[in-house]
């Protein structure tokens, strides 16, 4: 309780020390600003405190106290003045209109969904963060100027008769510095997290600064679109061009096998084989069965049987068939035959190639035109841009507060500067 009230005690106290010390800074910064409008006073007349060190307190150094004085009101007072005056009451106001964005991918095919969570999915998420970054530098660009400058007539929106000459772009300006002044009026950020887009406009009147928001996002829309066609035009031309090739390569391919049909006399030779070899398999199980029948029979009959001799002469026409059989497959005929079958399965082999890629190439220029029906890429306004009810700039206030503080320190610094350079002389 003892140091309660003792802490309480000593406020009154505190709080006088610091009025009497407040008054007397007080009356000593009045003091120097009436010492700095007297040109006729010596340095002498400043208070302790504010004179250089080294001052001669009978008047000599009078030229340093003329560059002290001369350089507070140049540097510090006139331009606080200017910017207390120009801030204040000269500053045309400006409005500023927002308008938010996002650029986003539009549906995809379950297939592009399931590709969108491996390696393809990170290439979209790429392709659309440099489709964010185009259409912001974009904005910023001269062709956008150009675009606006001839649709609005940008020169004569920021060149009315109510704003200051300061603020004011010149109406015969070059593309140049209408483009420099427009950065100037224009801004853009991008959100690194989400890729979220804001652009804020500023202009002199509530109905300019609407008409700009708006003509940019149309435009923005408009050059997401065509990035969007562009990329599936050349997507659909390529599988065009890629169709037509597999689909030369298809026709060539038969036209190659329906020739060497033609020239060898078969559809196939691998099924003339094959059907050669069958046969034969067959002559020759006939022949086996009337072999077999030809010894029962002989059991009970004698060799010179009349029953006998038709069972001879088939089996020695079986074996003749078989014997010209043998030598057709081991000739000149089968090599012939052999040569064919490797002919056709060169060119079988190369048509069934063809064949898979034109079935390649036709479902290639499908997912293309499916692609192409729709958009791609769109641009997604979450915060319309909306007509302003009051000037949002310049803030008045703390550029005065700029425009007085920041030469005041300019003016302290060239002072301590040139009073330790006058020490160090004398």
């Amino acid at each position: 309780m003892a140091s309660i009230e003792g802490d309480t005690g000593d406020r009154p106290q505190t709080r006088d020390v610091a009025l009497r010390r407040g008054t007397a800074a007080s009356a000593l910064l009045r003091r120097a600003a009436q010492l700095a409008r007297e040109d006729t006073l010596p340095v002498s007349a400043l208070p302790a405190i504010l004179r250089p060190r080294g001052t001669i307190s009978d008047g000599s150094g009078g030229w340093y106290s003329i560059a002290i004085r001369v350089s507070f009101v140049a540097v510090f007072l006139v331009p606080a003045i200017l910017a207390s005056i120009y801030y204040g009451f000269i500053a045309s106001g400006q409005y500023s209109t927002e308008v938010r964005f996002a650029v986003r991918a539009g549906e995809r095919s379950s297939l592009e969904q399931i590709a969108s969570m491996g390696a393809l999915g990170n290439l979209a998420a790429v392709s659309q963060a440099q489709d964010t970054l185009v259409i912001t530098n974009y904005i910023q660009s001269r062709g956008l100027v150009e675009q606006l400058d001839a649709e609005l007539n940008l020169r004569a929106m920021y060149s009315r008769d109510n704003i200051d000459f300061l603020s004011s772009v010149d109406p015969e300006a070059s593309i140049e510095k209408l483009v420099r002044y427009w950065r100037h009026h224009v801004r853009v950020a991008i959100e690194n997290t989400s890729g979220l887009v804001t652009i804020t406009v500023y202009a002199f009147t509530p109905e300019d600064a609407l008409a700009i928001t708006q003509a940019i996002t149309k435009h923005s829309e408009d050059l997401v679109n065509q990035m969007s066609v562009r990329s599936s035009g050349d997507l659909l031309k390529d599988t065009e061009s890629e169709l037509e090739r597999a689909e030369a390569r298809l026709k060539e391919t038969r036209g190659r096998l329906q020739a060497l049909r033609n020239s060898e006399g078969t559809l196939d030779p691998n099924a003339s084989a094959e059907g050669l070899g069958d046969l034969l398999k067959a002559l020759r199980q006939e022949r086996i069965a009337a072999a077999s029948q030809l010894a029962t029979m002989s059991a009970g009959l004698s060799p010179s049987a009349p029953q006998l001799k038709p069972l001879r002469a088939r089996i020695e026409a079986l074996d003749a068939q078989i014997a010209q059989l043998e030598s057709e497959m081991t000739g000149d005929e089968t090599k012939d035959l052999s040569s064919a079958m490797t002919n056709f399965d060169a060119l079988e082999l190369d048509n069934q190639v063809a064949e898979r890629r034109y079935a390649a190439a036709m479902s290639a220029l499908e997912a293309a035109r499916l692609s192409a029906e729709r958009r791609r890429t769109y641009v997604t306004t979450f915060v319309e841009p909306a007509l302003p009810e009051e000037p949002s700039a310049p803030p008045r206030f703390w550029y005065i507060l700029a425009g007085i503080f920041t030469p005041f320190f300019a003016w302290a610094g060239l002072a301590g500067a040139a009073s330790f350079v006058r020490t160090k002389l004398l």
